[in-house]
């Protein structure tokens, strides 16, 4: 598990027992895609009912204008005068966590994809690390593989099909939504960004 960095000057940290921030996911939400920023990171949709066709509405521009509420719709949805969803029940509703986002792959396309990124370290104890975090947090946080979908359902491990190239895994913890400070233990990583960018 990899995770690609702003500057170099950051990878002592990470090996180091430095300082680092997760950040809440709100901080990586935009109007558009860009590196890790995407217009959909906080949403939660969950659709329910007889879907007959995989995407079933176009829901960003609603995502955006009700803000931080809860939107409950029941009924059938029809486009283009035929029927796409017969008693469909659809929640979307905001959430905030913060995150911390790993990537699967060591890979020089990913490091350019994500624009500003310098480094990349490798996790090489993972348990250790979740274990220092979670304890520092005081939540317990969920991880797992996050999954991407041309639907229009989301989640905080459910993303848009075109953020895949990230290969993501992520590490959450509800109910914070600031920006928090953790302390790293030793051991948990490794510099990789030779193995990808020789010159540096």
């Amino acid at each position: 598990m990899y995770i690609y960095l702003k500057n170099k000057e950051f990878v002592s940290n990470w090996i180091n027992e430095g300082k680092v921030p997760l950040n809440p996911a709100s901080k990586y939400s935009d109007k558009e895609r860009n590196g890790v920023k995407t217009p959909d990171e906080n949403i939660q949709i969950e659709i329910t009912g007889e879907i007959i066709r995989p995407r079933i509405r176009t829901t960003i521009e609603k995502v955006i204008n009700i803000g931080k509420g809860t939107l409950i719709q029941k009924g059938n949805v029809i486009q283009d005068d035929t029927i796409v969803g017969k008693n469909i029940t659809y929640k979307q509703s905001w959430e905030d966590c913060i995150i911390l986002s790993i990537s699967k792959t060591l890979s020089s396309e990913i490091l350019e994809k994500l624009r500003d990124k310098d480094a990349v370290i490798e996790i090489i104890d993972f348990e250790k690390l979740k274990s220092s975090l979670d304890k520092q947090i005081g939540i317990v946080g969920d991880c797992k593989d996050c999954i991407y979908t041309e639907t229009d359902e989301r989640n905080h491990f459910l993303k848009h099909k075109d953020d895949s190239w990230q290969e993501e895994f992520r590490i959450i913890w509800l109910g914070i939504d600031k920006t928090t400070w953790v302390k790293l233990p030793t051991g948990i990583a490794i510099d990789v960004t030779h193995k990808i960018r020789p010159t540096i």
